[in-house]
């Protein structure tokens, strides 16, 4: 290189490192794929790890602007680094050769991944900056580079503490959280209709979420505050399916990043089973979503409980948005369990206008205008005169017969999801033929129009994947509808499968006359990953599903089911409590779309946890007749696994569901018989399982709850019979699990509760009754002291002890309690009385 041509890179480096003017370079360097690829390739040419790693990251540093970020004399020996090592100064000018080709992302990052993985053969000559990089490589791999070691030795002597922090930055990086949303590419004419009703389609304009996106501003707040609350808060956003909440995010990020300077996307699952966040501290406001946490609750607890513990030394804000349709059943427990870290968490939960929103924040249904205005839109871009406003939402409504209350008069609010899906129904009707616009209206129906937009897809995507044979077809067919039953499956986990199942699936083995066809199942699923994605949006997966099982005969249907249970556990739950809110008349009120015995333990497990969530939905309305029905699949499932002790804590965790809900009736009608017969099914698990802690503690629970709810009842009738039985299971349980603190609180719970209503009542109790619920109530209080968040029944634990004192003073252990209390801090002057009952 001439010296002209190395004062003009000496030049063009030193304007990169004030300005980080190839930063769209840079950004795609930190992409794991990206990444890997140049470290190989440095490796290859004589810059063998860990010294790869490092001039890897003086090279990012440099496309991003090092002068802002290391300052300007570590900036000045990067530049140095850049210029005086050969090999170093060919592979970055090669890279700055290939940024200059690539005007966009995509295009960039091909041709950057083209480079460092397709070799050519060598040839003699000058390089350039332009040399294809691969003959840099063939050259460089037969050279010695000595005094690689010397040469770094002079660059950085001065600069230790420089490199350290370069080193540490390198970790750091390696631990930047991946947010990313998915875009779709390519000719709109080619798009499946799925993805034309994916939020990230662009197809329908965003419209009528000005609102939103002004309350979602004031979650992210001003990220000049301190504190830790100010530093990191979370919120959940629910909504049915179909409202709009990934669209709401996905545009909501954008505007942040390009608008308000927040670095924002989704975390995929997948990500953030990789990400230490104990280890990441932020490098500029940032945005966590994550779309449907109900699918790993568990996962997103422990990052909520590492941004809380390290929110004090966060130099910048932190947000964390959930998108979920409800905080409701065994998923929402799962996220925020009854631990020492639950209080803390709930903290943090974002706090509007004075309201903290630990349960989640409703998406507000949007306005009739703003979807007439969608679906308008969408014909205009078509180039089709649209139908009146009145027209097009009909046509919304008779898909989505939703109505909201808006100034106290009931109004059409169909969801976006299916206003799109009339639109696009609509304009396949007009290229049919068709032309009367009221006709066309008068014939929608949901299902109608579901079946012919996946139908659309199957006639003119599928079948020629298929090479037009239905049966291969069909077997496809059934092993995407299987995929999307587990919301998303890797090829690999079809193995796992009951063998019955693959009687109604490609043969996977890529044999027989049937071998799976993976271009087809690809075509299907808009992915080649090894990891096939369900089909989306969510309310045409469910539907999918519903009608491919509809439509075999009883023996394959039960065989996908019985597949679908047995390896897509959790996420088998989800998607059945999902098809019960949006297609219930689909779902066989008499089995729920259960397993066969012999699918397997597996499968049975996954069911008697559907029934977990069932129980608490079904008997919340009341729905006596499906509960039974559903206990009776349960019953029949749980005998060929009698001994499985995970089995039966399901079934403990239900039957609790369900007599609480029947308790809340039964206090109102006198009819105990569905609590007792749970407290039935309570005992013989018991019995079966007599070591079992976690399901004597769902006992106590159910005790507690019935305790309550007979009070109610007792205050009425005067009659404590059932009270006094319940506070007496508890302590038979407490007796029999003496060290088990969480089994003590339950206890005690129902031995305050019980004391509290008495006393509500105007009971008068006698001194030993009184004598004894003091003691539990203050070994409550000491249980749960050690929690961040004192137990819920605290406040009425020290009314009990203030209660017990008022009406035997001179009795020696409710004196010292008391004593104790106050010693510990607590005034009783401060203490309300227990309020009557009238």
């Amino acid at each position: 290189m001439s010296d002209t041509e190395d004062n003009e890179l000496s030049q063009d480096l030193r304007q990169m490192f004030a300005s980080g003017s190839t930063k769209l370079l840079g950004d795609l360097l930190q992409e794991p794929e990206v990444k890997s690829a140049c470290l190989d390739t440095l490796a290859s040419i004589g810059c063998r790890p860990p010294t790869n790693r490092l001039v890897f990251f003086c090279m990012s540093k440099a496309t991003l602007g090092a002068g802002s970020l290391l300052g300007t004399a570590a900036a000045s020996r990067l530049e140095q680094l850049l210029l005086r090592i050969p090999y170093v100064r060919k592979f970055f000018l090669s890279l700055i050769a290939l940024n200059k080709q690539g005007h966009d992302r995509e295009k960039l990052r091909a041709l950057l991944l083209n480079e460092l993985r397709q070799g050519s053969p060598p040839r003699a000559g000058e390089l350039d900056v332009v040399t294809p990089l691969e003959v840099v490589t063939a050259l460089y791999q037969k050279q010695k580079l000595e005094g690689l070691t010397e040469e770094f030795g002079q660059l950085f002597d001065g600069l230790r503490s420089a490199v350290e922090s370069m080193l540490a930055d390198i970790d750091e990086r390696e631990n930047e959280p991946v947010l990313r949303w998915p875009l779709q590419h390519g000719p709109v004419s080619n798009r499946s209709i799925t993805d034309t009703l994916r939020y990230n389609s662009g197809q329908y304009r965003f419209l009528g979420r000005e609102a939103e996106e002004d309350f979602l501003e004031q979650f992210l707040g001003d990220i000049s505050l301190d504190g830790p609350l100010a530093r990191f808060s979370w919120l959940l956003i629910t909504g049915p399916g179909g409202e709009g909440k990934s669209r709401l995010a996905f545009e909501f990020s954008r505007h942040a990043e390009s608008q308000l300077g927040w670095k924002a996307g989704r975390m995929g699952h997948d990500e953030l089973a990789k990400f230490d966040v104990k280890r990441w501290r932020p490098r500029g406001p940032t945005c966590i979503i994550i779309d449907y946490p109900a699918q790993v609750p568990e996962a997103v607890n422990a990052m909520l409980i590492a941004l809380q513990e390290g929110s004090a030394d966060f130099d910048w804000p932190v947000r964390v948005l959930l998108l979920e349709r409800d905080a409701e059943g065994e998923w929402f427990k799962r996220l925020l369990p009854e631990s020492v870290d639950q209080s803390a968490i709930i903290q943090h939960a974002y706090a509007h206008n004075g309201q903290r929103l630990d349960k989640g924040w409703r998406l507000p249904a949007m306005s009739p205008v703003a979807v007439v205005s969608v679906m308008r839109e969408r014909f205009e871009s078509t180039g089709v005169e649209a139908p009146d406003p009145g027209l097009l939402l009909q046509a919304a409504f008779e898909i989505d017969r939703r109505v909201v209350e808006i100034n106290g008069e009931g109004v059409p609010s169909p969801r976006p999801l299916f206003a799109m899906a009339a639109a696009e129904a609509f304009l396949l009707s007009l290229e049919q033929g068709e032309t009367d616009y009221a006709a066309i209206v008068a014939q929608l129906d949901r299902q109608d129009v579901l079946k012919r937009l996946i139908d659309r897809d199957r006639q003119q995507r599928w079948r020629k994947a298929a090479k037009r044979d239905d049966r291969i077809l069909g077997l496809h067919e059934n092993l995407y509808a299987l995929v999307t039953f587990c919301l998303g499956l890797s090829i690999s986990k079809l193995s796992e499968l009951p063998a019955h199942t693959l009687d109604c699936l490609p043969d996977l083995k890529l044999k027989g006359v049937a071998p799976l066809n993976k271009e087809l199942l690809a075509v299907m699923s808009g992915s080649r990953s090894a990891d096939v994605p369900n089909l989306e949006p969510d309310i045409l997966g469910e539907f999918f599903v519903l009608d491919t099982l509809a439509n075999l005969d009883v023996q394959a249907g039960q065989a996908l089911r019985d597949g679908a249970f047995a390896i897509g556990g959790n996420n088998t739950v989800i998607f059945v409590l999902r098809c019960l809110r949006d297609f219930s008349h689909l779902i066989p009120p008499s089995d729920f779309l259960a397993p066969d015995p012999k699918a397997g333990r597996n499968a049975v497990l996954t069911f008697s946890n559907l029934c977990v969530d069932l129980s608490a939905i079904l008997s919340r309305v009341s729905d006596w007749t499906r509960v039974e029905q559903m206990l009776g699949r349960l019953d029949a499932l749980r005998k060929a696994f009698a001994d499985d002790r995970e089995i039966a804590l399901a079934e403990a965790k239900a039957a609790v569901n369900i007599s609480n809900h029947a308790g809340t009736e039964a206090a109102k009608t006198g009819d105990w018989t569905r609590v007792e017969q749970m407290l039935g099914r309570l005992d013989a698990l018991r019995k079966a399982f007599a070591d079992d802690r976690e399901i004597a503690l769902e006992e106590a629970k159910a005790a507690v709850n019935i305790s309550n709810h007979a009070g109610t009842e007792a205050a009425k009738t005067g009659d404590w019979t059932r009270v006094e039985q319940m506070q007496h299971r508890s302590v038979q349980l407490a007796t029999l699990f003496p060290d088990d603190d969480e089994i003590a609180i339950v206890t005690a719970e129902s031995s305050i509760v019980g004391y509290a209503l008495r006393r509500a009542a105007m009971q008068q109790l006698t001194e030993d009754a009184s004598e004894a619920a003091a003691r539990v109530a203050y070994h409550y209080l000491i249980l749960t002291s050690t929690k961040a968040d004192p137990g819920r029944l605290s406040g009425f634990a020290v009314q009990v002890i203030k209660d017990a004192k008022a009406h035997f003073p001179d009795n020696e252990i409710i004196v010292t309690t008391h004593n104790q209390c106050s010693d510990g801090g607590i005034d009783f002057e401060q203490v309300p009385d227990i309020p009557e009952i009238s």
